[in-house]
């Protein structure tokens, strides 16, 4: 064997290599965007990994200083294959300083974009590594796929029996579970909020959320060092009601347009819990709560148990 045929070897194991890696980060990238309790941007990692590693494979730019989606428009290869490519590494680039541990994915790149994302990776990792395979070899390669498949599906049905959380609990504020009915019925989405104060107009205040037909309850733990007298303050459209220590205090649950309802109450020295109920009905869509004289140190966000909800002690 001659020099030339040994590099052309060396570099032909390499690429597949190195594609097989690209398939392994795609197929991780969709095991964690099934499973809804897992944070989206923790598969941006993998995406990003997988298309290094197939720009590598496909000896396209080996400037890494580049930007990943420039590098991808550029590879000599990108002529062959689909548009959607394209949109994919745009879309993924803007992912580059990924977010931290509860906060939002940047703008227009959501989990179903990189759903999309690792699709697109896996197909073209598998355009690169089927050729080379031998009839076993591929056979191995499918069982893997099907595995992988098989696996991220087992974490939708096992999900499916969790209540989802797409933030981590903060310290004060208060703990919202999300219903896609306006009825408070099917399996919440839980997330951590600083307040009530939102004004979603006609989007959804979710992503796995509708624009309208959807429900929500907050809750929160006042914790008073002595008798206080609050200045309550609950607007919606359409329907919201306040709940201290389980006794309805403003009723304010109708189909309306936005609607301000306010009271005074004096609560007694110790541990209060807050609800906020509300529902949207079709339309515009807010909801705020404003307690005078209370500071978001003295809420205290309550542990959920099941359905149980406890206040810190």
């Amino acid at each position: 064997m001659n020099d030339s045929t040994a590099s052309s070897g060396h570099r032909s194991a390499r690429a597949l290599a190195v594609a097989r890696r690209a398939l392994a980060e795609s197929l991780a990238a969709r095991a964690i965007l099934a499973d809804r309790d897992a944070w989206p941007w923790l598969a941006v990692p993998h995406l990003r990994q997988g298309w290094e590693a197939l720009l590598e494979a496909k000896e396209a730019s080996s400037d890494r200083e580049q930007p990943l989606a420039d590098r991808v428009r550029a590879a000599r290869w990108m002529a062959q294959t689909k548009t959607e490519t394209h949109r994919v590494a745009e879309e993924l680039e803007r992912t580059r300083s990924a977010p931290e541990a509860g906060e939002n994915l940047p703008d227009g790149v959501t989990r179903d974009a990189l759903r999309r994302h690792a699709r697109v990776l896996q197909a073209e990792a598998l355009s690169l590594v089927q050729p080379r395979l031998g009839p076993r070899a591929r056979r191995f390669v499918w069982w893997g796929l099907a595995g992988a498949a098989a696996f991220a599906t087992l974490l939708l049905v096992v999900s499916a029996g969790r209540v989802p959380v797409v933030n981590e609990p903060k310290t004060h504020g208060w703990l919202g579970r999300y219903y896609a009915a306006a009825d408070f019925t099917g399996t919440p989405i839980v997330r951590y909020d600083d307040s009530v104060s939102f004004r979603w107009a006609r989007a959804a205040p979710l992503e796995d959320l509708p624009a309208d037909d959807y429900s929500i309850r907050w809750d929160s733990c006042l914790s008073l060092n002595a008798p206080r007298t609050v200045h309550l303050r609950l607007r919606s459209d359409d329907g919201s009601r306040l709940f201290v220590d389980d006794e309805r205090v403003i009723d304010n649950w109708r189909r309306q347009a936005t609607r301000l309802v306010e009271r005074e109450i004096t609560l007694d020295r110790g541990a209060h819990h807050l609800r906020v109920e509300y529902f949207e009905g079709g339309g515009d869509a807010q909801v705020s709560l404003e307690l005078r004289g209370i500071s978001r140190e003295q809420l205290r966000t309550p542990r959920l148990d099941g359905e149980t909800i406890e206040c810190p002690r």
